[in-house]
């Protein structure tokens, strides 16, 4: 009865590792796009029009 046990025992360590791994591997896709546009756009090389769009170089501003 102990290996059964044994058995049920790496599989559920397994799952966990698995679905681990892919949450933190989507976590840390995430964090680092939005790290890298915000210091492209303080850097001023991008810039996001008020639709949302990514649009190179630094931001214009309009006169009145």
């Amino acid at each position: 009865m102990a290996i059964e046990w044994a058995i049920i025992f790496l599989a559920v360590i397994a799952a966990c590792v698995y679905f681990s791994y892919h949450s933190g591997l989507r976590e840390g896709v995430t964090s680092a796009t939005l790290l890298t546009l915000s210091k492209l756009e303080d850097e001023g090389l991008i810039h996001f029009t008020k639709s949302g769009k990514i649009v190179s170089g630094p931001e214009k501003e309009k006169l009145l």
